[in-house]
């Protein structure tokens, strides 16, 4: 069984006191903000179960924009974030510092227990009523653990975790009721004026401090925190392998780390093949999971020009391997095959000798394109920057051009000689290019439209400011220059 300690991510915890402020604000406050914190607070629980509320987030993923883009679903809880806190915030201020709160908050404590009250007695019905039972249960079923065939070390085993999770919830229920009867105690200390409502808000904010304060610990502990130090040495310090890639001076070539998909120490020194990244694009995420989740595919490799592999052997040892086979930035192809679909080019580009073939989309591909480049065609690599590419070509004949880069339409346009050209979807994650013959230059520039209208938005603001600026200046002194004319 996992502990918070194990992850650096947990759920999103603003406080029990916080949250029962808030509970108590929705019930009691009369404010006008309630009805609009509490609808939105709902919404965003909602929003965060995801398929277990299926109808409902379908239809957001499908019809709210950019909605689909979110990670998660549970990330909508960052919404009530906001909303209970600033609830919580209200309910202080009617109960302890509004115009008579002393007689609102008189006419209103049973409301106040009545609501702590009704938490209670659902928090001990879902203690009751759960069974307490997991998805992995029935993968504990499946394991063979006695020798003998028999399921009862299986159920024996879920029966302990059974255990273990009702005693979880268990000692959380009974810390809600703690928390409940603090919140309380201090409301009843203010009716009763026993203490001042600044002492209550003191008490409790320190109260909820402590309470985030442990909550937090358990997911970032003093064990977890490593020193500056230890990680520049992991992470910064080249190593011997390093050192031998360093000597390649070629901007464009790939590194892959054959120690998993998600290492990004490569990254730090080279343009890694594979790291980690929340926001990898759809095409190579696929090609990822398809073609390198047990031996990576030999021509894709090829293909992202990955001129070294660092390997281990049994003992954790790295050992460089370089890959004279590697196909380089770009390279023209013999022929050009068009398929139907995404899934046909997902397929396709497997088992296919990307040297030779290129892949690419039917609906992309013009019979006109037709040309098979010479074997005396060249391309090279001229410019390599983050938002500009350029090779210069030779082809007797013309042909198609196959680019080492991950196709991204949104931003990217491509051109021969100073003039626009198409850029062609090619081995389903690349891209490719029909090149005329003779000498050319290709250049690639990277120039989204949504920075334009951005920067023309930004530039535009700016004159308007200026010259609002310039006006106010303009008028006081035409007010100055009229009272002088008058006096």
């Amino acid at each position: 069984m996992t502990k918070p300690g194990d992850y650096s991510g947990g759920p999103a915890y603003i406080g029990a006191i916080i949250f029962i402020l808030a509970i108590i604000g929705f019930v009691v406050v009369k404010n006008t903000l309630k009805w609009p914190l509490l609808i939105i607070s709902v919404l965003a629980v909602l929003m965060s179960w995801g398929s277990y509320f299926f109808g409902f987030n379908e239809f957001l993923f499908n019809s709210l924009p950019l909605y689909n883009k979110f990670r998660a679903p549970s990330m909508a809880l960052v919404i009530c974030q906001l909303t209970l806190p600033l609830m919580a915030v209200i309910t202080i201020y009617s109960l302890f510092f509004e115009k008579n709160a002393g007689d609102f908050l008189k006419a209103n404590f049973k409301k106040i227990l009545y609501t702590l009250g009704g938490i209670t007695a659902v928090l001990a019905l879902l203690y009751i009523g759960q069974s307490y039972s997991s998805g992995f249960d029935e993968q504990v079923m499946q394991m063979q653990i006695d020798p003998n065939g028999g399921d009862t070390f299986n159920r024996a085993i879920i029966a302990g975790m059974k255990a273990d999770r009702q005693s979880l919830f268990g000692a959380q229920v009974m810390r809600a009721v703690l928390f409940m009867a603090l919140v309380l105690g201090i409301v009843y200390a203010v009716l009763k004026n026993m203490i001042k409502p600044v002492v209550a808000v003191g008490v409790l904010a320190v109260i909820s401090f402590i309470d985030l304060w442990a909550v937090d610990k358990q997911y970032f502990s003093d064990e977890l925190y490593i020193a500056k130090d230890e990680i520049t040495n992991q992470i910064e310090v080249p190593t011997a392998i390093d050192q031998e890639i360093f000597k390649d001076k070629d901007p464009h070539f790939r590194v892959y780390d054959v120690a998993g998909l998600n290492k990004n120490r490569v990254s730090y020194f080279h343009r890694s093949a594979l790291g980690y990244s929340a926001v990898k694009l759809r095409v190579y995420q696929d090609i990822i999971e398809r073609y390198f989740a047990a031996a990576p595919n030999e021509q894709i490799l090829n293909a992202l020009d990955v001129r070294y592999i660092i390997n281990r052997d049994q003992n954790g040892q790295e050992h460089l391997i370089p890959n004279p086979n590697a196909y380089g930035a770009a390279w023209f192809v013999k022929a050009v095959k068009p398929v139907a679909t995404e899934v046909d080019e997902l397929q396709a580009v497997g088992n296919t000798n990307l040297k030779d073939t290129a892949i690419v989309p039917q609906s992309a591909w013009k019979p006109a394109d037709h040309l098979t480049a010479d074997s005396t065609s060249s391309v090279t690599l001229a410019k390599y920057t983050n938002d500009e590419i350029e090779y210069n070509t030779n082809s007797s004949s013309g042909g198609f051009v196959v680019l080492s880069e991950v196709y991204y339409p949104a931003g990217w346009n491509a051109y021969i000689d100073g003039k626009q050209t198409d850029i062609v979807k090619t081995n389903y994650f690349m891209r490719g290019i029909v090149v005329p013959q003779g000498k050319h230059t290709i250049k690639l520039t990277f120039e989204p439209e949504a920075v334009k209208r951005g920067m023309n938005i930004s530039y535009l603001s700016s004159w308007l400011l200026i010259i609002l600026v310039l006006g106010g200046f303009f008028m006081q002194w035409w007010v100055d220059k009229k009272k002088t004319a008058n006096s």
